[in-house]
């Protein structure tokens, strides 16, 4: 059984290692993750932002809880 993802404030459950689909990202705040999905969230607007691999489409996460 793989490990469980938590928000860090509210303990709401959002994922766990089986829906990881990649380590290798670098957020502001250190190592980031890229998850296949997720659950109780909600999401920001689509967003390019220029990151240290280029372009990119992004938006930000944040706790449903």
């Amino acid at each position: 059984m793989g490990f469980k993802y938590h928000c860090a404030n509210c303990q709401v459950y959002l994922a766990d290692t089986a829906a990881i689909m990649s380590t290798n990202f670098n957020g502001v705040t250190g190592q980031a993750y890229l998850f296949k999905t997720v659950s109780n969230v909600s999401y920001g607007a689509l967003t390019r932002r220029e990151m240290m691999t280029g372009n990119h489409f992004v938006r930000d996460v944040f706790c449903g809880g």
